[in-house]
């Protein structure tokens, strides 16, 4: 289980560039400017609430309930914590990963920036800054985006036919909403 949120946190976390100070606002835990950080909450909450089976089943049809993966918690020397939800079925997975930024700098060298690269395409109004990705090399898609002090990534690993951005797009809006009203669920 750690070893698939590790994968998802470098997803999440792949880029190398740096977010600017409007960039990073925005969402829960916003303030006006760098100065304003204020720490993602490691939630009490399982990510797995935030999705129902039935929204899972729009993109994976067979899915059944999802699974909590094992948090991979916050220290001095990562300053980030990572859960997430894994829903399985015979013909393929998806996942939930998020990510919670705990100081300013973290966020700045981890928040998803779209790398514009092949099969990436950026999407609007979808967090702070989105990216929807088509990795056919690794069998899967997914959208990322930021929202405040958090990554959020949903990927559909295995599923055919791919899923598109359009079917991941009304899921990773739900996600942030339920977020934005109280990630503890």
């Amino acid at each position: 289980m750690q070893l698939l949120l590790v994968g998802v946190a470098v997803v999440l976390g792949a880029s190398g560039c740096r977010p600017s100070g409007a960039e990073r606002d925005g969402g829960p835990n916003r303030a006006a400017g760098d100065a304003g950080f204020f720490p993602a909450p490691f939630p009490s909450g399982s990510p797995c609430a935030l999705l129902t089976v039935a929204d899972v089943q729009t993109i994976l049809p067979s899915s059944r309930a999802g699974r909590y993966l094992d948090p991979l918690g916050a220290d001095a020397a990562h300053p980030t914590w990572t859960v997430g939800c894994q829903w399985d079925s015979g013909a393929g997975y998806v996942v939930l990963g998020i990510i919670g930024y705990t100081t300013a700098d973290s966020l700045a060298i981890g928040g998803v920036i779209p790398n514009g690269g092949a099969g990436s395409m950026v999407v609007s109004g979808v967090g702070r800054r989105a990216a929807y990705v088509d990795d056919p090399g690794q069998f899967r898609q997914f959208l990322e985006t930021t929202l405040g002090s958090y990554s959020i990534g949903l990927t559909a690993y295995s599923v055919v036919p791919d899923v598109s951005e359009a079917a991941l797009e009304p899921l990773v809006l739900k996600i942030i909403r339920e977020i934005e009203n109280g990630f503890d669920t």
